[in-house]
């Protein structure tokens, strides 16, 4: 898995070459804050995800690249993302 995590990373940096973003930024309504107030308010919060980049035309050299990219990125959360690396990080200074 870590192998095909940084492949999909690889392919992410190399298409942000080529494309203007790979992000998509969703206002989620379950999250956020409320407060009590005599009218209770509520604060949505914004997440920020791996975009969706299914059926995009790729070059064969790619192929594999870009789909370790939609399976372990693709419409995910990025915060997750960064967490997934760094325990990989964490794990091979470990072994050093």
């Amino acid at each position: 898995m870590n192998n095909d995590l940084l492949s999909g990373l690889q392919f992410a940096f190399n298409l942000t070459k080529h494309e203007n973003t790979i992000l998509s930024i969703k206002n989620v309504e379950d999250g956020g804050f409320t407060f009590p107030i005599e009218f209770p308010i509520e604060f949505p919060c914004n997440r920020v995800y791996w975009l969706d980049i299914t059926g995009l035309d790729i070059k064969f050299k790619y192929k594999n690249q870009y789909e370790n990219y939609l399976k372990f990125l693709s419409n995910k959360r990025i915060i997750n993302t960064v967490a997934q690396i760094e325990k990989l990080i964490f794990n091979m200074v470990k072994e050093l």
